[in-house]
């Protein structure tokens, strides 16, 4: 599974002043990016889209590396802008956090509240 076309081209159009000698492979990691909560919990951002359009499938492993879920949450590419690393996503006292961009212009806050069995 490698990123979409659409991935390649917002890559390429937030490193205008590189393009030239930037090298966008065809084959690319399985994963997105991942981060942790505080749980010790991994989850890691696939290519694979979500649920809704702007969600992504996440794979989540417990603190052992043990697979536990597959889960569609929300993966907005902001964090390929430079600058804005803050902008990825965050678990924290089974919340996700996350920032997008409203078609205004303006910055939004995601909280989704997270169930575990």
């Amino acid at each position: 599974m490698g990123a979409s076309e659409e991935f390649k081209e917002i890559l390429i159009s937030n490193f205008e002043l590189v393009k030239d000698k930037l090298i966008v492979p065809d084959k690319m990691p399985p994963f997105h990016y991942f981060f942790l909560d505080d749980e010790g919990r991994l989850y890691v951002k696939t290519y694979e889209q979500g649920n809704d359009r702007h969600e992504f499938i996440h794979d989540v492993f417990n603190a052992d590396g043990v697979f536990i879920t597959r889960v569609s949450l929300p993966g907005f590419g902001s964090w390929m802008y430079p600058g804005r690393d803050l902008n990825r996503a965050k678990a924290r006292n089974n919340r996700f956090y996350c920032i997008r961009e409203k078609e205004s212009g303006y910055k939004e806050l995601i909280v989704n509240k997270m169930f575990w069995k």
